[in-house]
Formats: C-alpha cells, structure tokens, sequence
C-alpha cells in the first residue's frame, strides 16, 4: 500500500482536474449555445467537433459558398478552400503560436460571410483530447459595428473583466492609453492587460482583434 499511495494520490489529482476541465467545458459551451454568431470548433483537418445553433443555420443559409460532408468544413470555391485550409492550419500550430486570420465567402450575388479562424491553445478547457484546435466565428457581413458588451466579450472568450473592457475600447477606436485614463490605473497595468488579451484571444495586431471583436458583435 506504501508503494501504491502516490500513484493513487496523483491518479486522484488528475481526475479531479479532468472533472474540473470538463465543467469549466460545459459552462462554456452553454455561453457558446446562446450566441447570435454561429461558432465551430474543428481540427487540424477541419473536422467538426463543435457547432452552436446559429452555425447550423448560417451553414444552411450559405450552403452554395461553405458546407459540411462527413463531418468535414468545406468551401465551394477551390481557393477558398485552400485558404480555409491554410487558415486552420496556421491557427493549429504545433510548433508555433497559433495565428489568427479571416475570410469572407459570398454566396449568391449578395450574401456574404464573414469567417474568422482563431487558435485555441491545447490547455482550452473547450480542446478535446488536449490537443490545438481552431475555433471560427461566422457572422453575414453588412452588419454596422457599435461593439459588443464586456460581458459577453469577457464570456465568449474567457478574459477577466479588466481584459474585456479593454478589447471593447480597442475595437471602437480607443487606445491603450484611453484605457488607462478611463480606468484610473497605470500605463503599465494597462500594458499588463493587453499582453494577456492580445496572448488568450491569439491575436497578433489590434486589426485582428477588431476583427474579433466586430464577429461577437450582438445582432
């Protein structure tokens, strides 16, 4: 028994972290369910394993333009589909931090979606098997852009308060420096905050987060 106990004691440790993984999943697919954008969850290969309810219906509505077979993401127009592909991959990066990027897909003479490809880092409670996935926000262009609540922008991407109202200012015009003004603190602190959102939304330069920002936008 002497011998066993720690492999006992660390086997405990870990279910209690799958457990607590697989809430934290569960609460964040429930936020997920509820939003106007429809949202994916692929691999590597564009496989599916994610898709909320309003991605079931943008995925009927432009069926001509993006589509799904045997579980598969596919685009209509071949160098679409390579872009999609290159899209997904760089967000799946094994070797490097996942990069994030977008497409916009027309179907018809004019309805046009709007595709943002993000990385979610292995250690997302949303990565199944722990392993880097791509999550994609689908929204039909044409919509105006006054911002997204904090709270949704906090929920949808799993930032702290301070991170979210940050993202929000960023996205309508504001700086760094507005935010510190606004918020009464640092320029350091405020720094500190958009090193940690620029690292958990994946996003390299702020017109990729305004990107984002505009995909989560209520409708």
């Amino acid at each position: 028994m002497q011998q066993w106990m720690p492999d006992l004691a660390r086997a405990a440790r870990l279910r209690m972290h799958m457990g607590g993984l697989a809430r934290q999943a569960a609460l964040g697919f429930t936020a997920l369910d509820n939003l106007p954008q429809g949202i994916a969850l692929v691999d590597s290969n564009c496989r599916i394993h994610y898709c909320n309810p309003s991605a079931d219906c943008l995925l009927a509505a432009f069926c001509e333009a993006l589509s799904v077979r045997h579980c598969l993401l596919r685009c209509v127009d071949g160098q679409a589909q390579a872009q999609l592909l290159r899209l997904v991959a760089q967000a799946c990066g094994h070797h490097a931090q996942g990069l994030a990027g977008a497409l916009c897909l027309t179907a018809g003479s004019a309805l046009r979606l709007m595709v943002t490809v993000l990385p979610l880092k292995p250690s997302h409670a949303a990565a199944f098997r722990q392993r880097p996935m791509a999550l994609l926000v689908m929204v039909e262009a044409g919509t105006p852009f006054s911002g997204p609540s904090p709270g949704l922008v906090q929920e949808a991407l799993g930032l702290s308060p301070s991170e979210a109202r940050l993202a929000v200012l960023l996205a309508t015009g504001r700086t760094v420096k507005d935010y510190a003004r606004i918020e009464g603190c640092s320029w350091h602190t405020a720094r500190t905050h958009m090193k940690n959102l620029m690292r958990k939304t994946g996003c390299h330069r702020q017109v990729e987060l305004v990107g984002l920002l505009q995909s989560l936008q209520p409708r």
